[in-house]
């Protein structure tokens, strides 16, 4: 089959395929691998620089991987954001390592608890306290939109996002690699893990859609792992299922080891993606079983009308679930000491933010470019 062919493929062929069934135009063995995936999306990209070769109206730089480029996301909004480019800049792809008829956020498929629910939510609340005091981030957002909640989901904090991405590699890498939760690190899939096949959902480059309206676009937020992931997220409701969103197409491939361990090998064995990160390191210390939360967590989820509970109905639930909290809220028990932050603060005013400032292309209004479909 083809890249093509199986863009056609329906919901209940693609199940009958996982299950093993022969269709008429093959079984899940004739499927292409990853790497015909990321060879047909070069092509895509290929004909639209073709089409484009000075990009629309932002020049040659639009293809350039690694650069920055000043947009408002929104039109009915001035707010700046740094999006990555790449050589898909406005195409938007998720890979998947199995496909699921149903595809939505973690957050609603496990079909937490109000309960469990909320105690996420003052975890992740913790955590956006924590980047927020960082004082790099602080700077960062004087010039351009910090998407804390975005970059939660991004450090293992369940959310209604979806994670997306404009790069190809990116996209390839989560849909042929396999997280293991006690190395934490991500190994290559075979041919024998899940169902055998993955997925990757691909837009086409328009602009102009209603999909980039409900999109976060992350670019640079400083913290290494959304950075570079070329990371954006699409927020989804409870009932909205991804795998049956009309602007995205699926592309379904089988597992294959060799091509696996390729994708693997070309995100440098998962450090191109996961760099050191002491965001990361912070963040599992949130996570912990002992960790005791801040009441200020309590505030940040009143203010963003996760809840509507007191701070002694809070505590009340906490406490009958044995989790753990202080009364102090100037003290956030994950935070960064000071000598941690000098160092950050030095090394970004000595070469962080030049090599931001040298990637930087012109401003361009993401919402008044034209349909790159035309």
């Amino acid at each position: 089959m083809t890249v093509e062919e199986t863009m056609a493929l329906s919901t209940e062929a693609i199940l009958k395929l996982q299950s093993g069934e022969v269709l008429e135009n093959g079984s899940k063995h004739e499927l292409p691998t990853i790497l015909d995936v990321v060879e047909y999306l070069s092509s895509k990209e290929n004909n639209e620089f073709l089409a484009n070769p000075n990009g629309i109206g932002i020049g040659a730089d639009w293809f350039d991987e690694g650069k920055y480029m000043w947009v408002t996301d929104k039109p009915w909004t001035n707010i700046p954001k740094l999006m990555q480019t790449s050589m898909s800049t406005f195409t938007l792809m998720r890979g998947q390592n199995d496909y699921y008829a149903q595809c939505q956020p973690s957050f609603f498929r496990k079909k937490l608890t109000d309960v469990e629910i909320l105690i996420q939510r003052l975890r992740t609340a913790e955590f956006m306290i924590l980047l927020s005091t960082h004082p790099v981030i602080y700077e960062v957002q004087s010039k351009c939109k910090v998407e804390y909640l975005a970059m939660a989901q991004h450090y293992g904090f369940p959310t209604e996002y979806i994670d997306i991405t404009n790069n190809k590699w990116v996209a390839a890498f989560f849909a042929s690699c396999q997280y293991d939760s006690k190395t934490e690190k991500y190994t290559p899939v075979d041919e024998n893990f899940g169902s055998g096949v993955g997925v990757v959902y691909v837009s086409e480059p328009n602009i102009q859609s209603r999909l980039f309206f409900n999109v976060q676009i992350l670019g640079f937020q400083y913290c290494p792992r959304p950075t570079k992931q070329f990371s954006m997220v699409y927020k989804m409701s409870p009932n909205e299922n991804l795998d049956a969103h009309p602007e995205f197409k699926r592309i379904v491939f089988r597992h294959d080891k060799r091509a696996a361990q390729l994708v693997y090998e070309m995100s440098y064995q998962q450090k191109r993606y996961f760099p050191f990160d002491k965001f990361a390191q912070k963040a599992q210390i949130i996570r912990g079983v002992d960790y005791e939360l801040s009441p200020s967590s309590f505030d940040i989820c009143r203010k963003l009308k996760w809840t509507t509970l007191s701070d002694v109905e809070i505590k009340g639930i906490l406490d009958t679930n044995g989790i753990k909290y202080h009364n102090d809220y100037r003290l956030i028990k994950a935070h960064f000491e000071q000598e941690e932050k000098a160092k950050d603060v030095k090394e970004w005013e000595s070469y962080g933010r030049i090599k931001l400032d040298t990637s930087l292309l012109r401003t361009i209004p993401l919402c008044q470019l034209p349909n790159v479909n035309k």
